[in-house]
């Protein structure tokens, strides 16, 4: 156990190494610096940090233009019974390269403007017709890790747009019809340590549209169509290395190159491979995959350099497990007292 209000000191201590801290609550009664997030972005100065505290009240749309650290509890925190900090679309123009966003329930998709570089989405959720744009020019260096992207819309996809150069993707977890990673991505990108998911019932095609020169290693790639499904397909010059490929109804066309085809990944708790977060995903000891990625871990969302937690959670960070009431009710003037369970920083 810990004491609240000391565990919240030194989470602002931490959060205040980025020049000023804001807080902010939407709930009624808050005594947070603001209550609108849109608000808290307009009184900040370049290199803030806002922490948003979890509401079921979305703060709706947003638009970033200055370099801020946006950080949220997880998009499914525990202590708060799964409730989250969520938000609207998102847009990341004017002077927000270096932006960073962590652990925000986003309902809509992210847009990126012209020059705005070295952006960090990491340990969201991601719910949105296709997730992310990068439509303006020089949208370079972004790195989207552990975050759970699922596109909503049956007729689009994971989109990350022309001008998504040397981007890293990693450690996310994609349920999408299939996977679009467009005409300009630059022979720099990386996409790696995902595991994509197709949940539609038509002949999956990951990459449908022209993509040059990706490399894609150490992804899991599923779909359960009963049709034919394909990935390299307009996936010009793309290196395919030591990706597993699974349709556990129908066979697939191998990928180029070196990897593990048609072959299930053997996951440790996953009664289907849509997102629950009841499943884990990391692999048994008898995977293919386990331990057999290129940087010696294993394959998909459990390996590599980015750790993946499935609920969001800022592991740099304390954080709360549980708070307990202990007593139903209190007269004025008297004890309440609380129970409050938490885990360090690096848990």
């Amino acid at each position: 156990m810990k004491n609240l209000f000391a565990l919240l000191a030194f989470s602002l201590f931490c959060l205040g190494t980025h020049a000023t801290t804001w807080t902010v609550n939407n709930l009624p009664g808050s005594s947070a610096d603001f209550s609108s997030l849109s608000a808290a972005i307009a009184a900040s100065v370049q290199g803030d940090s806002i922490y948003v505290q979890p509401s079921g009240i979305s703060y709706g749309t947003i638009t970033i233009d200055k370099q801020l650290f946006i950080l949220g509890a997880g998009h499914h925190p525990g202590f708060n019974n799964g409730v989250a900090a969520i938000t609207g679309a998102i847009t990341i123009n004017g002077t927000a390269s270096g932006t960073f966003i962590k652990g925000i329930y986003i309902l809509g998709n992210i847009v990126g403007g012209s020059s705005i570089t070295n952006v960090v989405i990491s340990g969201c959720r991601i719910e949105g017709a296709y997730n992310f744009n990068a439509t303006g020019s020089g949208s370079t260096g972004w790195i989207v890790e552990g975050n759970v992207l699922i596109v909503t819309s049956s007729s689009q996809n994971f989109y990350v747009g022309g001008n998504a150069i040397a981007w890293t993707i990693r450690n996310n977890y994609i349920q999408t019809n299939q996977i679009n990673v467009s005409t300009a991505i630059h022979p720099s990108a990386v996409f790696e340590h995902n595991l994509v998911v197709s949940t539609g019932t038509a002949a999956c095609q990951f990459f449908a549209s022209a993509t040059t020169g990706a490399n894609l290693r150490d992804n899991i790639f599923i779909t359960q169509s009963n049709a034919q499904s394909t990935y390299q397909t307009n996936c010009t010059n793309c290196n395919w290395v030591n990706n597993i490929s699974y349709n556990p109804n129908s066979a697939m066309a191998d990928l180029p190159g070196s990897n593990f085809n048609n072959t299930d990944p053997n996951f440790i708790n996953a009664a289907s491979f849509s997102w629950d977060y009841a499943w884990d995903f990391g692999l048994l000891n008898s995977s293919v995959g386990y331990q057999a990625a290129t940087d010696q871990g294993d394959i998909g969302l459990t390996g590599g350099s980015h750790t993946f937690n499935k609920f969001g959670y800022n592991n740099s960070l304390p954080r709360i497990e549980s708070v307990i009431l202990n007593d139903s009710s209190v007269p004025s003037g008297g004890t309440l007292t609380i129970q409050l369970q938490a885990v360090g920083a690096g848990n």
